[in-house]
């Protein structure tokens, strides 16, 4: 297990946030964002994540990321609101970077999960994810755990997965006769840093 450096907020020992500076520069300067951890798909294979309602998962999400912006709008466009949770995190000022906090929260704690940052849902999931905790990100409810970050196909997992919670009427974002087009834009898109 790699050694990190910590801060105490409130009592809880917070692991300070990753410098994208420092690990996704390449050796010419260009940034190379981190690849996705948490990418296990929504499915029916025996490993895959299952989808269900009632809340079991709660999608965290920042203004500042569009690609977390586009996972919360497919959860409203297809209204998703009674199954799917939602809360936003924001970045708060510390001497040190310690990434998304509940800050829009009273005493910037999530009410569901009782988490102050992201990245103890990230951490609760894999003590020792060594990259930055990035939105949109999918958290078990049941565990506390994140279960998917993986921003290029969460949307097409609340399409097709999530679809039996759909409330009447609602778009198809993900039209058959297009996926393939749709999945090669998902597959060949370069985000910016913010998430």
């Amino acid at each position: 297990m790699a050694n990190y450096d910590y801060e105490i907020v409130n009592g809880r020992k917070i692991r300070v946030r990753p410098k994208e500076t420092v690990s996704e520069i390449d050796k010419n300067g260009y940034f190379r964002r981190q690849p996705n951890h948490f990418t296990t798909p929504f499915g029916d294979g025996e490993n895959d994540l299952k989808a269900e309602g009632n809340k079991r998962y709660r999608l965290v999400w920042a203004k500042l990321c569009h690609w977390s912006n586009r996972a919360a709008i497919v959860r409203e466009l297809e209204g998703l609101e009674d199954q799917i949770s939602v809360n936003m995190v924001e970045h708060a000022p510390y001497e040190k970077n310690l990434g998304w906090e509940y800050v829009y929260n009273e005493n910037n704690i999530d009410p569901v999960l009782g988490d102050q940052f992201l990245s103890e849902a990230y951490y609760r999931a894999d003590d020792d994810y060594q990259g930055r905790t990035t939105v949109p990100a999918l958290i078990d409810t049941t565990t506390g755990k994140v279960v998917n970050n993986d921003y290029n196909w969460l949307t097409t997992y609340f399409e097709v997965n999530f679809r039996p919670w759909h409330k009447k009427g609602a778009p198809e974002l993900y039209p058959v006769e297009l996926r393939e087009e749709i999945d090669k834009m998902n597959r060949s898109s370069k985000p910016s840093a913010a998430g």
